[in-house]
Order: C-alpha cells, then sequence, then structure tokens
C-alpha cells in the first residue's frame, strides 16, 4: 500500500484525474491466474501490479485519441515515482 499510495499520488498530480487504488480484489474485481498472480507467484517478483485505464466505463478498453496521451503520463509519473522511492528506500 505504501508504493501504491506513493504511485497515485504521482498519477493524480499529473491531470487531476483521481483513480482507485487498493488490492484489485476489492478495488476491481476477483480474479485468479492473471498475470499479476505469475509475475508475483513464479517469476518472483516482489511488487505486482494491475494497471486499468482512466475511462470510467464509457469507452472501456478502447480510449479515445484524446485520452491515450494524458493516461500515458499519468501512467508514466506513477512507475517513476515507485522506482524513485524503491531508489531511495535503499540507500538508506
Amino acid at each position: 500500500m505504501e508504493l501504491l499510495t506513493v504511485a497515485i499520488t504521482a498519477v493524480e498530480a499529473t491531470h487531476g484525474v483521481h483513480y482507485k487504488y487498493g488490492p484489485s480484489s476489492q478495488t476491481l474485481y476477483a480474479t485468479s491466474g492473471s498475470a499479476s498472480d505469475w509475475v508475483y507467484d513464479v517469476a518472483g517478483v516482489r511488487h505486482s501490479f494491475s494497471l486499468e485505464l482512466r475511462d470510467r466505463g464509457v469507452f472501456g478498453f478502447l480510449l479515445p485519441r484524446t485520452e491515450i496521451l494524458p493516461t500515458s503520463e499519468e501512467t508514466w509519473a506513477g512507475i517513476s515515482a515507485i522506482i524513485s522511492h524503491l531508489q531511495a528506500k535503499e540507500k538508506n
């Protein structure tokens, strides 16, 4: 949750769009055998996340062109914030 808080702060600061965050089974829907499960369980990656697009149920996974660049900017801000946070913690 610490990393999610860091990421969501950066994401929302980019364009002011609010995203829900938390365990995917609580914020989205229950799944099993997802890519996140495999990455965490099989590949042994400690931090595994599922990301959803900024749509609120109007366009689904087919965003209009005008939404693609802002979505990527928000996503990159969140990923960059996570990396910076982890690097800072590693130095301490």
